[in-house]
């Protein structure tokens, strides 16, 4: 074994004296090799000896890796005779011959094993074959057969070509097996040894893989669909409950007189939702790359109106729609009635919008998150530029939009963090002039539009919920990933207008 290679077969060279006999690969496996911890088992060799070397006299036999100088362990041992052989019964004599030189030209997938071998100093004599598979032989041969390329090569008369099938079993073994050729006469390998194995059974066993692949992959993505498909159960469950709990509320207050708002029953809470506001659709995409999350806040006309206008997106990167509820407007969680594959998330009892951000980064799938007040209406069409930004540069963390309001005016362009101070970028600007209109480095980004890669919002924990204010709970979010040598930076192209 290579003990540095364990994988790697090692041939043995052996050797009568100083007579190279011929060459084995360790490479078959031994059970109490693997038991005993020596590398994968597979290192077995075995070498059978010609005739040559059981003449009667004591010949002394060397084993060594090739191109080593160091014998292995129990090298060398001695031998003469074959052990059944009478010892007043000497074998003959086999007389000295020059050394073969042969080739092996090719195993056919039909199992032939063909090519041409002879004797340079005796070419009148027919070298006869040994067929070895993995080191035991299954048959022999003579390289007798009329070739006229060697003719016209020059190797001697021509009559040395050979061609001998391997056994049926080595036909229909499923693993590859280690097909040579040695000289009987000498003991010596002829050319290098080859792996054969049948191109039909190699096809099965690797269209086999594959299928074992493929049943790995659609088990591992029906337990990913599964997980996820329990999610929205539970988000479905939590949007019933919350709208179960709403109702409840409504019918509690209409029946003392005191409805809230301009809801006035059950049935007219329904009604007026769904007259007031045409139902839109969303796709479904099995694995968002981005997720647009929608803050609940504001007048519910205006989260419509926001999420009407991600709908209008014409973007071939996939996304989904989150719409995340603090409780901050009633009529929110009746949105998913008008919008079709709408996820809905309601936040804990009590959750500040600070925690209510990390737990909607829980809750979201995209590797993008992009989070938009409900008043933020997005003017652009921006989904695509935003995924393509963050592929380009990878310390990329969070990218903040340029914020305008109603009437075409500045709100910012990023936040600068000074003394202990934030301060809007460009408010009260016009958004045209040059300053704003080219990406550049920011110190922080506000929680009325920002995107964040979620790589970046784990590695530094999300938001600090023990911070009073989501500005100053974002703007040290910022403070810590830019120390962590993710670049903060603002984007022209990413352009919602406030609705106030």
């Amino acid at each position: 074994m290579n003990a540095e290679s364990p994988t790697e077969p090692v041939t043995v060279e052996i050797f009568d004296g100083e007579h190279l006999l011929g060459s084995a690969v360790a490479f078959m496996f031994r059970p109490d090799l693997l038991a005993a911890g020596i590398g994968t088992g597979n290192h077995y060799f075995k070498f059978t000896l010609p005739e040559v070397v059981f003449d009667g006299h004591v010949h002394v036999i060397f084993a060594r890796g090739i191109g080593s100088t160091e014998n292995l362990s129990n090298s060398p041992i001695s031998v003469s005779r074959k052990a059944e052989l009478i010892a007043d019964d000497p074998p003959a004599m086999t007389p000295a011959v020059s050394a073969a030189v042969g080739i092996l030209e090719v195993i056919s997938d039909e199992g032939w094993v063909k090519g041409w071998a002879w004797y340079p100093n005796s070419p009148d004599r027919r070298v006869e074959i040994e067929l070895l598979i993995d080191g035991e032989v299954v048959g022999d041969t003579v390289a007798a057969a009329p070739r006229q390329d060697l003719v016209s090569a020059g190797i001697g008369d021509g009559n040395h070509g050979f061609a001998v099938a391997l056994p049926y079993e080595v036909l229909a073994r499923p693993k590859a097996s280690l097909v040579s050729l040695r000289d009987k006469a000498t003991g010596r390998i002829l050319a290098a040894p080859r792996l054969f194995q049948r191109r039909e059974i190699a096809n099965a066993l690797e269209k086999l893989s594959e299928l074992e692949d493929d049943a790995r992959l659609l088990n591992s993505t029906a337990a990913l669909v599964a997980d996820r498909a329990s999610a929205d159960q539970r988000a479905a469950a939590d949007l019933f409950r919350t709208v179960g709990d709403f109702f409840v509320q409504l019918a509690n207050a209409t029946a003392t007189g005191k409805s809230p708002g301009t809801l006035k029953t059950l049935r007219g809470a329904i009604e007026d939702m769904t007259s007031r506001f045409p139902p839109i659709e969303f796709p479904i995409p099995s694995d968002p790359q981005l997720s647009i999350c929608v803050e609940a806040t504001g007048p519910v006309e205006a989260i419509y109106d926001t999420i009407r206008s991600i709908c209008g997106f014409k973007s071939k990167i996939a996304f989904e729609v989150v719409l995340f509820d603090c409780g901050a407007c009633d009529e929110a969680l009746l949105l998913p009635l008008v919008a079709r594959n709408l996820r809905y998330f309601r936040a804990d009892e009590g959750s500040n919008p600070v925690a209510a951000r990390n737990r909607t980064v829980e809750f979201a799938r995209g590797k993008i998150i992009v989070f938009l007040s409900g008043i933020a209406e997005p003017s652009r069409n921006w989904p695509e530029m935003i995924f393509a930004a963050f592929q380009a540069d990878e310390s990329l963390a969070v990218i903040g939009a340029k914020i305008l309001r109603t009437d075409g005016v500045l709100e910012n362009a990023g936040i600068v963090l000074a003394s202990e101070r934030s301060e809007a970028i460009g408010r009260g600007a016009d958004p045209s002039s040059e300053p704003f209109l080219h990406r550049r480095r920011i110190d922080a980004v506000t929680s009325a539009a920002f995107a964040v890669r979620r790589e970046a919002w784990q590695q530094s924990l999300g938001l600090d919920e023990s911070r009073a204010g989501l500005e100053s709970a974002l703007a040290e979010f910022c403070v810590r990933t830019s120390a962590a040598d993710g670049k903060i930076v603002y984007e022209p192209d990413f352009e919602v207008v406030l609705r106030r």
